[in-house]
């Protein structure tokens, strides 16, 4: 399987039931507790972290988090006017090194399944793409930009489901994959912001480890006028689209592999 939608508003399969996910926990942690699954978060965002473990699996599934080595180091220039390229792009790339990481890991390359899930969220203001702030100067600006203004937190996120099987001479092989990938856009409007209270955030230091120089889960809430979209894609996972695409990895990697009765 390999699918993209520029907005993936709904990205099951025809025919298939709601609530995917939830349908599927109860056969994806037998097969966590046999040894047979196994779920790797490539990030080390302890927000993205708390929400797959208590939203999206419900505190069923555990999980390995192995963050991305992946530089991140693209010419923005090469994407103006194409954010949602961008991090799509960092996205497919964190999952790509995410993917040799497992494969060299003697804990995780054992055969079985083994679901890898990626994100990459950026800010997007006018056209240009926002990041984590390098200095509180930079913070500044960028927050007084957004004064009494909209702008949008894009979230890029590539799922991918590996068979993993040992060959006679116990190397790794990649039997079956199945990947999803797909963009979602949260816009967010502030109220207008006056220089004080703009630097009275920056000086808490929340802002410098976040994209766009805010958290809309911390104090920045209280700037923020209005959102329209999926407040969790603000925050760093949308959870909606990317549990839909875990759903349909998973309900079409069982079925292939005929590891549970769907």
């Amino acid at each position: 399987i390999r699918g993209h939608s520029s907005s993936l508003s709904d990205p099951r399969p025809r025919g298939c039931r709601p609530m995917t996910l939830l349908r599927l926990l109860s056969q994806a942690e037998a097969l966590c507790k046999q040894g047979r699954l196994r779920v790797v978060l490539g990030s080390q965002s302890p927000r993205r972290s708390r929400l797959l473990e208590e939203i999206v699996f419900c505190g069923r599934l555990p999980f390995v988090v192995k963050p991305s080595n992946f530089a991140e180091d693209h010419d923005k220039a090469a994407y103006a006017g194409k954010p949602e390229l961008y991090v799509r792009t960092y996205a497919a790339e964190k999952a790509k090194d995410v993917e040799q990481q497992v494969l060299n890991d003697d804990e995780l390359n054992a055969p079985g399944l083994v679901l890898i899930i990626c994100c990459d969220t950026v800010i997007v203001q006018d056209g240009i793409i926002l990041e984590k702030p390098h200095t509180p100067e930079e913070a500044v600006a960028m927050l007084q930009s957004y004064s009494g203004r909209s702008h949008e937190a894009l979230s890029g996120f590539h799922v991918t489901l590996l068979s993993l099987n040992h060959n006679d001479e116990s190397q790794v092989i990649i039997s079956k994959r199945f990947d999803l990938f797909g963009e979602v856009a949260t816009k967010i409007s502030f109220g207008p912001l006056d220089q004080f209270s703009i630097e009275a955030y920056v000086a808490t230091g929340e802002p410098m480890d976040k994209a766009g120089a805010y958290g809309i889960q911390g104090p920045a809430s209280l700037m923020i006028q209005s959102v329209e979209g999926c407040f969790f894609n603000a925050v760093g996972l949308p959870i909606y689209h990317v549990s839909q695409a875990i759903a349909k990895v998973l309900e079409s990697g069982m079925a292939t592999l005929d590891l549970v009765q769907l």
